[in-house]
C-alpha cells in the first residue's frame, strides 16, 4: 500500500512539473510571438471582450458581391443587400455554381477588343449579374470557398458574374466570368430548382418591386459616350432613394490620454480600453510612451510597433520580420492578413468592411479593406493622416504582408452613427448637369469606368458630418466627387 501511495505522489508530482513548463513556455512564447503554440485555459483572449473571433462569421461578412444586378432584357433592378432574394442569389451562386465553376475547363474564352462590347450585351439579356469591387484572384476564392480543386485554365481572377438561366429544354444555364478583358463561359446544369428559382425572382421583379430601376449608360448616350457602357444610371426623375446621413469618431480618447502624469495611465480607462483593443492579452510584454505634444501613443516590445495618433490613425511594424525576398503563396498571405484584420473588430465597431484592392508589390501583397455603413461603402481615397511616413492613405485599412507573417498595417479606426434619413435624388440627368458646370466637362469625353454613391471621408475632421455623394471612377483611376441632391425641403 505504501508503495501505491509512493506511486500516485511521483505521478501527481510529474503532472504538476509538466503542466508548470507548459505554462512557463507559453508565457516565454507569448512574449516572443503574442500568442501560446496552442490554446491554454479555455482559450484566447481577444481584445477587450474576452471572446474567441468566429472566423468563418467574418468570411461571409467580408466576401460578398458589392452589386447584384436582375435583368428582364430592358430593366435592370438592383437587389438590395441584406433582403432575403440577395442572400438567396448570393447564397446559391457560391455555394453552388462557383465551387462548380472554377473546377472545369471553360467551354470559350473571350480575349479581343470587343470583350467590353460583347459583356454589355451579355448583361442586357434576361440575366442575374454580381460585380466585386476589385477583381477577386483566384486564390482568395480558394481560400473564401475552398472548392475541391481549380482549373489550370480558370481565370486569374474575376471582376463581374453573370448568369443566363433557361438556355435550353435540358434545365441548363450559362455561367460567364468578367476578369478584366477576358470573358470565360461555362454551361452548367441547373441544382435542383435552380432554374425555376431564377424564374420566379424575374417575375417577382417584373411584378412586384419598390427597388430602384436602372438603364445602362450606353443605351441612353450611346455611341457618342467614350466610357464603359454596362454602368448603370436611373432615368426614371420620380426616383428617390432614402440614405442616413452619419457621423463617426475614434473608438478611443486620445486627446483624453494627454492630461495628467503619465505615471497614472495604466489606471486611465481609456488608455486600458486602448490597450485592451491592440495588443489584446499580449500588452503585458509592451512598454508605452505618450507624446503629449504630437499626440501619439506607443506601444513597443522586441517584436512589434505600434503608433496611435489622435486623429484614429494606427501604424503597425514587425520589427522582427526576416528579409525574406519570396512573398509566399497569395491565399497563405491572404489568411495573415484576414485573421490580423477579425482580431481587432474593436477598430471599427458597428460597421462592415470589404476587400476593396488587391496588389503584389515586390515582396509582400497590400490587401486593402474599406468601411461599410448601411450599406453605402465609405471613400477614403487620399486621406491625409498625421503620420510623417504615411502621410496619405487611399483604403481605411492597408495591410502589407507575405505568407509568413503580418510586415506593416496602417489603419483609420472609426465607429459611425446613423443621423437624419433623408431622400436622395438618384436620376442621372442632375449628376449629367453637374457634370458639365460643376467639373467642366462634357460627357462626350467623360470615361467613366463606374458610378456609385459613398460616404466622403476623405476629411481628417472628427466632427464633420458625412453626407452620400456621387463618386465618378474612370478609367485612369482619377476620380471626380460631386454631391447628390435631396429631396425638396430636406438640406
Amino acid at each position: 500500500m505504501n508503495r501505491t501511495y509512493v506511486e500516485r505522489t511521483k505521478f501527481v508530482i510529474l503532472l504538476i512539473l509538466i503542466f508548470s513548463s507548459l505554462i512557463q513556455v507559453g508565457i516565454l512564447w507569448d512574449y516572443k510571438n503574442h500568442g501560446l503554440p496552442f490554446p491554454l485555459l479555455g482559450g484566447e483572449y481577444r481584445g477587450e471582450a474576452f471572446k474567441p473571433v468566429d472566423v468563418d462569421e467574418e468570411k461571409v461578412r467580408v466576401f460578398h458581391p458589392e452589386r447584384v444586378i436582375v435583368s428582364n432584357n430592358t430593366f435592370f433592378w438592383e437587389v438590395k443587400k441584406g433582403t432575403r432574394v440577395y442572400s438567396k442569389l448570393w447564397d446559391k451562386l457560391k455555394n453552388d455554381y462557383l465551387r462548380e465553376v472554377v473546377a472545369l475547363k471553360p467551354q470559350s474564352v473571350i480575349n479581343d477588343d470587343s470583350t467590353l462590347k460583347e459583356w454589355s450585351k451579355l448583361v442586357g439579356r434576361n440575366s442575374f449579374l454580381f460585380e466585386f469591387e476589385t477583381n477577386i484572384k483566384i486564390n482568395i476564392i480558394d481560400y473564401f470557398l475552398k472548392p475541391k480543386n481549380i482549373h489550370s485554365d480558370s481565370p486569374q481572377g474575376m471582376d463581374k458574374i453573370l448568369i443566363l438561366p433557361s438556355i435550353d429544354i435540358n434545365n441548363r444555364l450559362v455561367v460567364y466570368l468578367l476578369d478584366n478583358q477576358k470573358i470565360y463561359k461555362y454551361i452548367l446544369a441547373a441544382y435542383q430548382d435552380g432554374e425555376n428559382d431564377y424564374n420566379e425572382i424575374l417575375a417577382e421583379f417584373k411584378r412586384n418591386n419598390t427597388s430602384l430601376d436602372y438603364i445602362m449608360i450606353g443605351s441612353q448616350l450611346k455611341e457618342k459616350y467614350p466610357g464603359r457602357k454596362d454602368v448603370f444610371i436611373s432615368f426614371n426623375s420620380s426616383q428617390y432613394r432614402e440614405i442616413h446621413d452619419i457621423s463617426c469618431s475614434t473608438p478611443f480618447n486620445i486627446d483624453g490620454m494627454m492630461k495628467g502624469p503619465e505615471a497614472d495611465k495604466k489606471e486611465d480607462y481609456e488608455f486600458k480600453r486602448l490597450e485592451d483593443s491592440i495588443l489584446g492579452r499580449a500588452k503585458s510584454s509592451y512598454n508605452h510612451s505618450i507624446d503629449k505634444d504630437r499626440g501619439i501613443v506607443t506601444f513597443k516590445n522586441l517584436n512589434h510597433l505600434y503608433k496611435i495618433y489622435r486623429d484614429g490613425f494606427i501604424q503597425y511594424k514587425n520589427l522582427s520580420a526576416s528579409e525574406v525576398r519570396d512573398k509566399g503563396d497569395m491565399k497563405e498571405a491572404f489568411n495573415k492578413a484576414f485573421l490580423y484584420l477579425s482580431d481587432k473588430k474593436t477598430l471599427y465597431g458597428n460597421a462592415d468592411v470589404f476587400l476593396s484592392e488587391i496588389q503584389e508589390k515586390g515582396d509582400s501583397y497590400i490587401f486593402s479593406f474599406d468601411y461599410k455603413v448601411d450599406n453605402i461603402p465609405v471613400w477614403t481615397n487620399a486621406y491625409k493622416t498625421e503620420a510623417k511616413d504615411v502621410p496619405v492613405l487611399n483604403h481605411a485599412i492597408e495591410i502589407r504582408v507575405n505568407s509568413k507573417s503580418v510586415l506593416e498595417c496602417a489603419w483609420i479606426s472609426r465607429v459611425f452613427y446613423k443621423k437624419d434619413m433623408k431622400k436622395y435624388n438618384v436620376h442621372f440627368l442632375p449628376l449629367l448637369l453637374d457634370i458639365e458646370k460643376e467639373l467642366k466637362l462634357n460627357y462626350k469625353s467623360l470615361t467613366i469606368r463606374d458610378i456609385d454613391i459613398y460616404y466622403d471621408m476623405r476629411e481628417t475632421s472628427l466632427d464633420k458630418e458625412l453626407k452620400p455623394v456621387w463618386i465618378i471612377k474612370k478609367f485612369d483611376g482619377m476620380y471626380n466627387v460631386l454631391p447628390m441632391h435631396t429631396y425638396k425641403g430636406e438640406e
